[in-house]
């Protein structure tokens, strides 16, 4: 088993199967790409924990 798939779910699982079920060649390597994160979306999520207090000021 590969790494990357070591802490896949049973979701996950189900999704490469549709993928393949679907004619996706690399089921695997599109079900890794969706779990990898988001480092946009954190640093989003982390200034507006920042800033929310201030929000509530005034």
């Amino acid at each position: 088993m590969a790494a990357s798939r070591r802490s896949w779910t049973a979701a996950d699982y189900e999704s490469q199967e549709i993928l393949h079920q679907l004619g996706c060649r690399d089921a695997v390597a599109r079900v890794s790409r969706a779990r990898r994160g988001h480092p946009l979306l954190r640093a989003v999520r982390a200034a507006r924990q920042i800033f929310a207090p201030l929000r509530h000021v005034g």
